[in-house]
């Protein structure tokens, strides 16, 4: 289901074909990076002649943003890469507005539903703190208390700890 419905019937009357072919000129000449940031500038001048209404504001703002974000490197050009096989492709106008609108808004920093904490958050394209929190649950330093507390009785009756590497690390690490 496409988000901004009022974008389809400008999108029929008025097809972005020459903004896919600029893309497919500044791809073979300057590059991925540059060809990204032309592709979601352009769009966003797109976005600017349709009517004007809080979804188009939303949605001006989005691509403006990610314009910018893609200009300054805050993302990591893997995250494009199956919008830009879309587009050397050639697919459905649609489908690629669509995709680039996605991806705009899922790395968009704007409003967000609370996270359950004071930090703020970052997509995990380029987020350090959610890598290192997923790498440390496939090692197994997320126990749980009661795989915990039974370790350390374990250990306390003279049994050897031996499921935990750098337990003390992680234990004084989470603590802080």
């Amino acid at each position: 289901m496409f988000r901004y419905p009022e974008l389809l019937p400008h999108l029929a009357q008025n097809p972005i074909q020459g903004i896919i072919n600029k893309f497919h000129s500044d791809y073979s000449r300057l590059g991925h990076h540059r060809a990204l940031y032309v592709f979601y500038t352009s769009l966003l001048y797109y976005v600017v002649t349709i009517p004007d209404d809080d979804e188009t504001r939303k949605l001006e703002f989005v691509l403006g943003e990610m314009s910018l974000g893609i200009k300054s490197n805050n993302y990591d050009m893997l995250v494009f890469e199956h919008l830009t096989e879309l587009i050397l492709k050639n697919e459905d106008e649609r489908h690629i507005v669509g995709i680039a609108v996605n991806l705009a808004e899922t790395l968009s920093s704007g409003p967000t539903l609370p996270q359950g904490t004071l930090r703020s958050t970052s997509p995990p394209v380029h987020s350090g703190e959610t890598i290192n929190r997923n790498i440390a649950e496939v090692t197994g330093f997320n126990k749980n208390a009661s795989c915990l507390t039974l370790a350390l009785e374990n250990e306390i009756h003279g049994n050897v700890m031996t499921d935990f590497d750098n337990f003390w690390e992680m234990f004084f690490l989470n603590k802080t």
